[in-house]
């Protein structure tokens, strides 16, 4: 299992097999990285960034097409529309 986390010590963390840690700040603990944004925003936008580039290299390696990669998506807000 893999974690991605702005707190490795915390007890999800202990228990993956790998753990990325994403510096950020999260609400209600510590600050690892002090932010003028309220709350985890800046984790979030981080999370955000570091998940893209992830697939974004998974689907180079991969040899992923943009047509599969809109065939496989997920459309979890029940739009039924052509992929935009």
């Amino acid at each position: 299992m893999a974690v991605i986390t702005a707190h490795p010590e915390f007890e999800n963390a202990r228990l993956a097999d790998l753990v990325v840690t994403v510096p950020g700040q999260i609400f209600g603990t510590g600050s690892a990285v002090k932010s003028i944004q309220p709350m985890a925003s800046l984790l979030e936008q981080a999370l955000f960034l570091f998940v893209d580039i992830v697939v974004m290299l998974l689907i180079e390696k991969r040899g992923i097409s943009m047509k599969e990669m809109q065939e496989r998506h997920t459309n979890l807000e029940g739009v039924m529309a052509p992929f935009a």
